[in-house]
């Protein structure tokens, strides 16, 4: 009687976890390239001088000096191998004004129209960023003080009543001495401008008539 054996061959591949991962270490650079003229450089500067420290056998430039009228700025690169970034410096053109960054005078707001607005823009030119703050009041015409939005705290002032402006009949309502914040109902005035129509006749103020409650 035969007799039929199978055989089975298995192999084990044994590895060490810790080195499937590249090493990482804090570099210390030093002035020369052990590998002579072969070592890569690892970035570019536009400088009137600079050095350039090699790490890892990669070398790495900094200005030392910079054209004229340029600026000196700090910069950093991660360098293969090196658990640290490394410093250098590079030169830049001055910043001489920052894009898009204008202010505006005070406005209409669009969405709602008791209320106006005004950007003041400012340049950082060391840092080439602009700083915009918008402030808002309310119109002229319109009392109390606007929330930091522009989208509630300005009441209109009360209707006076309906005037003649010389060509039709129109609904006067209360005005305020100027656009701002913080004025109340009894700044609202009816204006001594109109020829106001009522059930006993016309009249007009002779002075602009403010508001009492």
């Amino acid at each position: 009687m035969k007799r039929i054996f199978f055989c089975f061959l298995v192999i084990c591949v044994c590895y060490n976890p810790c080195k499937s991962f590249a090493s990482f270490q804090a570099c210390a650079g030093v002035a020369f390239c052990s590998a002579g003229v072969r070592c890569p450089n690892l970035n570019v500067v536009g400088c009137a001088n600079f050095t350039t420290t090699y790490y890892n056998d990669m070398g790495v430039s900094s200005c030392t000096t910079c054209p004229s009228g340029f600026n000196k700025v700090a910069k950093s690169i991660t360098v293969p191998g090196c658990s640290n970034a490394i410093l250098y410096y590079d030169c830049e053109a001055p910043c001489l004004e920052c894009p898009d960054c204008e202010s505006t005078d005070w406005t209409s707001t669009e969405a709602r129209g008791g209320y106006e607005k005004k950007v003041t823009a400012i340049c950082n030119t060391a840092l080439c960023v602009c700083r915009k703050t918008t402030s808002y009041r309310c119109k002229q015409g319109f009392y109390g003080t606007s929330n930091s939005l522009g989208t509630s705290g300005c009441t209109q002032c009360p209707q006076v009543g309906v005037a003649d402006n010389g060509n039709y009949l129109i609904y006067v309502t209360g005005e305020t001495p100027a656009a701002g914040n913080g004025y109340s109902i009894t700044d609202c005035y009816a204006p001594n401008t109109y020829e106001y129509i009522g059930t006993g006749g016309n009249w007009v103020f002779t002075e602009n008539c403010y508001y009492t409650e």
